[in-house]
């Protein structure tokens, strides 16, 4: 188990370090949008400025509407970051790492990075299917962050893997309340013994005192 342990171990310190670290708390996006934006190099000042600009002067519903939640997501996913980051310091705190009890951490974190790798290397056109034609950004501008989360990604599932090997069997309610049961009886029977033992004390006593107080008559 020793290099479960290990394994496990580095991926929940690096997973925490990045989504509590760096993508939620290090972002203050929980609280605005754009300073989860500032991941992309972005200031605050900026950009507000391009959200104003993109709305115009006289915004359509939809542009609205659209803005706005570009404007939510960020916070959203800096919250979600913030609450997987926290699983993996619980993991690390108060479970034991390299076993089952940790294992659910590295599936659900596995799950989320490797998503994040697909969308990345998607925006980098290294997928066969079509992009969003709105996308302009240049598409090296995603293989970094395709690298880090393909990364995680490979650490949390190959920790998962590990870790799931080590699952406790399924428990036998049956043989666990006949065992319950068998043991219930096996007291029953000692408390038995034990009166029977001390009546029968209690029997050679009175006999003695017989004995005694008719040897002395």
């Amino acid at each position: 188990m020793a290099p479960a342990k290990l394994v496990s171990t580095v991926t929940l310190v690096c997973t925490t370090l990045f989504m509590c670290g760096l993508a939620s708390l290090g972002t203050g996006g929980i609280l605005d949008a754009c300073n989860q934006y500032s991941l992309a190099g972005t200031t605050k000042e900026e950009c507000r400025a391009g959200f104003a600009a993109a709305l115009g002067k006289k915004p359509s519903e939809q542009t609205k509407m659209l803005l706005s939640f570009a404007l939510v997501f960020p916070r959203i996913e800096a919250s979600l970051f913030l609450a997987m980051g926290l699983g993996g310091v619980y993991g690390l705190a108060k479970l034991a790492p390299g076993t089952a009890s940790v294992a659910v951490i590295h599936l659900m974190q596995g799950i989320f990075f490797l998503c994040a790798c697909m969308i990345h290397l998607h925006n980098s056109k290294l997928l066969p299917f079509e992009t969003d034609p709105n996308l302009r950004a240049d598409e090296g501008t995603w293989v970094p962050f395709a690298g880090l989360t393909g990364l995680l990604a490979a650490l949390s599932l190959a920790s998962f893997a590990l870790c799931s090997k080590y699952a406790s069997a399924p428990i036998d309610h049956v043989a666990e309340g006949a065992a319950v049961k068998e043991k219930e009886q096996a007291v029953v029977k000692l408390q038995a013994g034990m009166r029977a033992k001390k009546v029968r004390e209690e029997e050679t006593m009175r006999k003695r005192r017989s004995s005694v107080g008719s040897a002395d008559i």
